[in-house]
């Protein structure tokens, strides 16, 4: 059977393959951005792409699925069946139905996975057409309290259960939606922030231990990057002529954008790049990139810092100084309501920027101490 063929439309990668059973074909988007153009009568030429890892991934998945598909357990196939297919199974179809809806992110994507993945892991037996009851429900919190699961990590699981559930239902492969009476509560949002000793602290043990995670985690702490920004980064979007960063995929709103390097962030650029080479593209394994933040967080006896509490201490100092309704949105990587912020130009970048080195003065002395300037041996230990 033909490999998928790779297309673009609409600015997005996308597949098209066949699977038994059907006569015509299936497309269906691979939600990753195109950064190259497409090249007639060379197959091969998505490999050119510097996502082309992910292209790839998605490919070998929907081999996957066609191979389940020879066996019965079609996870592509949107006809009814008789057979119940397994969990991943069903994820994965309802992951290619919403990809063919709209861009899906990556990070949706691997979300359901893993939750699949533990809820299978609670009972590697688990069928989607069983009936959920309050007191299995119950059982599963236990055993996810049981595994230290944080309360958004259990929140987020039983929300993306719910969805598998009513995914299934809607594809007759379970006659009743059994959860759809039940609310699960999110938890608060916590505003607490990390003691700017702790951060201190941690980013120096990474520094000395680990620089090409300190690169990482200092811009994402510096710039208000989520981590799945960061680890997209290339070299090339790096403007330091300018101190910019320079189309950088904005992933949760799938959208491009321009914006500046603080003074703090320059100096840790300036004077890295000669001692190791600034890394990029960023360490693309999300999982391995926390365990490094918390193996720092282990050696220094300080609680546990998750990579998206250094976007909370982020707002919290750009929340303390006084700056324009969409300079804030924009710093936040929001899309701001503003006509005013509708656009990166030269005047909100500079902004932005003074915004920035008015927010991080004790991000700027910490660098200046800690990072070796180039061409001498000193460097806070």
């Amino acid at each position: 059977m033909k490999r998928p063929r790779v297309f673009i439309k609409q600015g997005y990668f996308w597949l098209q393959y066949y699977v038994p059973g059907r006569e015509d074909h299936i497309r269906r988007s691979t939600g990753v951005v195109a950064d190259i153009t497409f090249t007639k009568g060379n197959p091969d030429w998505w490999k050119k792409s510097k996502h082309a890892a992910k292209i790839r991934a998605s490919i070998e998945q929907i081999e996957t699925d066609r191979r389940l598909s020879g066996i019965g357990m079609s996870s592509v196939t949107r006809k009814p069946s008789r057979k119940v297919p397994g969990l991943l199974a069903v994820v994965a179809e309802l992951n290619n139905e919403s990809s063919a809806e709209g861009p899906l992110s990556d990070q949706t994507i691997k979300r359901r996975v893993n939750s699949a993945n533990t809820l299978l892991r609670y009972d590697h037996r688990l069928s989607i057409a069983r009936e959920f009851t309050k007191e299995w429900v119950a059982d599963l919190r236990r055993w996810m309290k049981a595994q230290k699961f944080t309360e958004w990590t259990q929140y987020t699981l039983l929300q993306d259960l719910k969805l598998f559930v009513k995914f299934a239902t809607s594809k007759r492969y379970t006659d009743r939606n059994t959860l759809a009476d039940m609310r699960f509560t999110q938890p608060e949002s916590s505003t607490e922030h990390t003691p700017r000793s702790e951060e201190f602290k941690l980013f120096t043990w990474l520094y000395h231990h680990n620089p090409k995670y300190f690169l990482a985690f200092i811009t994402q702490r510096l710039a208000g990057y989520r981590i799945s920004d960061v680890i997209t980064i290339e070299r090339s979007q790096l403007d330091l002529k300018n101190n910019l960063f320079r189309n950088v995929l904005n992933v949760k709103g799938h959208r491009p954008e321009v914006f500046p390097i603080s003074d703090a962030l320059a100096y840790v650029y300036d004077n890295m790049q000669h001692e190791f080479g600034i890394a990029f593209p960023f360490p693309s394994s999300y999982r391995y990139a926390m365990d490094v933040l918390q193996e720092g967080c282990k050696k220094l006896e300080i609680r546990k810092i998750p990579t998206h509490q250094f976007k909370r201490n982020y707002s919290g100092e750009i929340e303390d100084i006084e700056t324009l309704t969409h300079i804030f949105d924009m710093l936040m990587h929001h899309k701001t309501k503003s006509v005013a912020g509708r656009s990166y130009t030269g005047k909100n970048i500079e902004l932005m920027r003074g915004a920035l080195n008015k927010a991080q003065p004790h991000w700027m002395a910490f660098v200046k101490k800690l990072v070796i300037k180039t061409g001498t041996k000193q460097g806070l230990k």
